[in-house]
């Protein structure tokens, strides 16, 4: 086992060090990580994103691509979300 250790920065943010990042596979900025917390010990994992068929209806998402459509703002929510579906379920 190996130890590795990386500066908390002034807003909490942590850079994960080259070895961290190829142990746990993560290749891209973006990737997702999850953090398994018990008591003051973490333990530092990739998050995988497993598709759920039905986490929304079909009426649902058509509500939701409309809305993004008509919606004059660069950020709508609606955009917001549609744009982080499409980068966490790429393949």
């Amino acid at each position: 086992m190996q130890t590795w250790s990386s500066h908390v920065g002034v807003k909490f943010q942590v850079t994960l060090p080259k070895h961290v990042r190829k142990a746990l596979g993560i290749t891209q900025p973006g990737e997702l990580v999850g953090f398994l917390v018990d008591g003051s010990r973490i333990t530092l994992t990739k998050a995988e994103i497993t598709p759920q068929a039905d986490a929304l209806t079909e009426a649902e998402w058509g509500k939701l691509v409309r809305l993004a459509k008509c919606s004059p703002k660069k950020t709508s929510p609606a955009k917001r979300f549609l744009a982080r579906h499409k980068r966490l379920t790429r393949g």
